[in-house]
């Protein structure tokens, strides 16, 4: 996505507002389906919730927030870099109302994570 694709989205989402994008069908794993993400606008940043990434990369949700750590803690090592314009920290309630972590990714969080993964996981998510 483009900065100005981005921009525009970001202008007509209004904060707190939860929009659902469709990718159309993808080859792979999503071949006969069509591919749909829920995109909120989060103070003026769009972002997606962790939850709908780990499942279109087929990650386990767990796994990619402990992966997200550690990509938080190679972003700090740079005082040029801010882990929000990547990651915010948000939580969610389970089915049993028990509240758990999670994250939101911005446009810059979910080309990280399309960057550090390889192969056909990485291209598609990308």
């Amino acid at each position: 996505m483009k900065k100005t694709e981005q921009q525009n989205m970001s202008s007509s989402i209004l904060p707190g507002e939860i929009t659902k994008f469709n990718l159309g069908s993808l080859s792979g794993k999503f071949s006969s389906s069509i591919v749909e993400f829920t995109v909120q606008n989060n103070n003026g940043t769009l972002v997606v919730d962790s939850r709908v990434v780990a499942d279109m990369v087929e990650k386990r949700h767990d796994h990619l927030l402990r992966d997200i750590r550690k990509y938080e803690s190679q972003i700090s090592t740079n005082t040029y870099f801010e882990i929000s314009d990547y990651f915010i920290e948000s939580s969610y309630k389970d089915a049993k109302g028990q509240e758990r972590k999670a994250d939101l990714l911005t446009h810059k969080g979910c080309g990280f994570v399309a960057n550090m993964m390889t192969g056909k996981k990485g291209a598609l998510f990308t």
